[in-house]
């Protein structure tokens, strides 16, 4: 049986490692949209939209692979290292030169003269900030999470300063890249520092082991390639039809709250890493149990977030973003609702399986749906239709990856999730949701005082309630093996 700390406690460690560094990203945004003006934002957000589309695509899973191999050969991990390190600098490499040559593309594309300007600091930005990107992997692998979480935070820290100084003091958002070369530097020589003491004479590249690599982080590379192309897609598709200042309307409307990314993140590398410690038949019971406690976990905290953000939303957009913004609203509240379906890291549990050839296939029909439904919705709804085309395609390729993992896990459909606590959870949710509702409308006239009164309200009326009915107990009965 396990214990019940084996998931909680290293989630809490990255969770508060990410939230204390999100805590300074997260203002980035919001600072930058109080000096630069609405065209120069959507600049902003334009070439940040891109990074995160390469950042995600161009590695092809050769830092994400370190998951897989460095807890089942721990004694062959620094030439597991040493090539993903060499693959990553390669690809990086390959990116900033492409990023230069098709820089006027670009620029054309998205109908911004601005980016053409700014490709070569993209392309150094995102090569350097991509082979760093093993770091965190090496340490939670390692169960070193205390000092993951720490790197983290200073991490995150580091890059708000480096984005926001310059912004204050040019205004400026050549500046504000160049700043954000000067973080990737520092964090880049910061992993060779670590990697180079942790590992001394074993850092080296082994081109026999270069090929399972390969063989893994090809599929789910592509696997990958294709979920960042359908959540990047409907953000692109607005970039091409609109102008900068009414993508920058979009893209905040897109607003992805930080606690979703350390949380589920943290969540899904934890489960990887103790799923893949309980293989074999004799660890089928433990890895459905593991399941149970990461989606039960998740849900107790990310349910009752979509809830407030229906609850708050408004304000917390119009707080954050300035009046300017209002029209972000109604995107906001529908992409929130794809923070509910991160409660169930179902790619990294079929990761655990290595099955990265079901990925691929999971984010072609994502990109489908996306592809097919953004300019119908688009041109039916308006900018919130595109927020939709992203819902849709989410929830089709979370049923699809369900089915896929019941066949891993061997159990019966009833028995795949922790359906008691799921509902529950969404109940109690609701109840708060609509008690702080109440409490905001007769309590709160201005926005920040609104905003306030529903967030202490709802929190307090949801831990009641989970508390009373006993939600983190984690009460639902787990299925034996079969």
């Amino acid at each position: 049986m396990l214990t019940k700390d084996v998931l909680l406690k290293p989630m809490l460690q990255l969770a508060m490692g990410r939230a204390l560094g999100f805590a300074t990203t997260f203002m980035i945004p919001v600072v930058l949209v109080r000096v630069l003006d609405q065209s120069a934002f959507g600049t902003y957000k334009q070439i940040f939209l891109i990074y995160a589309t390469l950042y995600g695509i161009a590695p092809v899973g050769m830092a994400e692979c370190l998951y897989y191999f460095l807890p089942t050969e721990p004694t062959r991990a620094g030439r597991f290292i040493a090539n993903s390190l060499l693959a990553l600098l390669s690809t990086g490499a390959l990116v900033l030169v492409l990023l230069v040559l098709g820089s006027q593309v670009l620029a054309n594309g998205m109908d911004n003269p601005a980016l053409a300007r700014e490709a070569t600091l993209l392309g150094l930005f995102v090569a350097l900030t991509m082979t760093s990107a093993v770091t965190e992997i090496v340490m939670i692998t390692r169960g070193r999470h205390r000092l993951s979480a720490a790197v983290y935070t200073i991490s995150d820290a580091l890059r708000a300063l480096c984005l926001v100084v310059p912004a204050l003091l040019w205004r400026d958002v050549h500046a504000v890249m160049t700043g954000a070369v000067v973080f990737a530097v520092v964090r880049g020589v910061g992993t060779l520092v670590y990697m180079r003491s942790e590992f001394k004479g074993e850092l080296r590249p082994d081109f026999s082991l270069l090929r399972k690599q390969l063989a893994y982080a090809l599929p789910f590379g592509a696997a990958v390639t294709l979920e960042i192309t359908q959540g990047s897609l409907h953000q692109f598709v607005v970039a091409h039809f609109y102008d900068t200042p009414t993508f920058a309307i979009y893209s905040v409307g897109c607003l992805q709250i930080p606690i979703v990314d350390f949380v589920a993140t943290g969540a899904g590398s934890v489960l990887m890493v103790k799923m893949g410690e309980s293989s074999g038949p004799s660890g089928r019971g433990a890895r459905l149990e593991l399941w149970h406690e990461a989606v039960r976990k998740l849900a107790l905290l990310l349910f009752p977030l979509v809830a407030l953000l229906f609850v708050a939303g408004r304000e917390l957009i119009v707080f954050l973003f300035t009046e300017r913004f209002r029209a972000s609203v109604p995107i906001f509240l529908i992409s929130s609702l794809t923070i509910a379906l991160a409660a169930l890291p179902t790619d990294s549990a079929l990761r655990t399986y290595s099955q990265t050839g079901v990925l691929v296939r999971m984010n072609v029909l994502r990109l489908s749906v996306v592809a097919i439904s953004v300019r119908p919705l688009l041109l039916a709804f308006g900018l919130p239709g595109a927020a939709v085309s992203l819902v849709l395609g989410t929830i089709a390729v979370k049923a699809y990856a369900l089915v896929r993992l019941r066949r891993m896990l061997e159990v019966p459909i009833a028995q795949l999730l922790p359906w008691r606590d799921l509902t529950v959870t969404v109940g109690v949710a609701g109840v708060a949701a609509a008690i702080a509702w109440v409490a905001k409308s007769t309590l709160a006239s201005s926005t920040f005082a609104s905003m306030t009164v529903a967030g202490v309200v709802f929190v307090a009326a949801y831990a009641a309630g989970a508390l009373a009915l006993g939600l983190n107990n984690g009460s639902a009965p787990v299925a034996p093996a079969l």
